[in-house]
């Protein structure tokens, strides 16, 4: 990433971890822009993104996990209105590091 990026990518992560949106935090704060950022196109609301946020440990890397369905978040499968037919189905696995090197973590299990 060009260095005029970084410097931009991190005021807008330093003026969010002020208004503690959604953290104080800065990994959070990264993370959250990101997946914000991916699905955009989407609009959905603070809890939509945050549902699909699962980073931890042993989560094997991924960060966010989103199933849309015909343009509708897919959280909870017994209350989803599942349609009969022309299903466009749309799956994102996120992964994000506000690092400037990437470290690859063995899932071990």
């Amino acid at each position: 990433m060009a260095r005029n990026d970084t410097v931009l990518l991190d005021g807008i992560i330093e003026d969010r971890m002020q208004e503690n949106n959604p953290s104080s935090n800065k990994g959070e704060v990264f993370e959250y822009l990101v997946l914000e950022q991916v699905l955009k196109e989407y609009d959905f609301s603070f809890e939509e993104i945050e549902s699909g946020w699962v980073d931890g440990g042993h989560d094997g890397g991924i960060d966010g996990l989103y199933i849309i369905i015909n343009g509708h978040l897919l959280q909870d499968v017994n209350d989803f209105v599942w349609p009969k037919k022309g299903t466009d189905l749309a799956i994102y696995i996120v992964t994000c590091k506000h690092h400037d090197t990437y470290k690859q973590a063995v899932l071990k299990v």
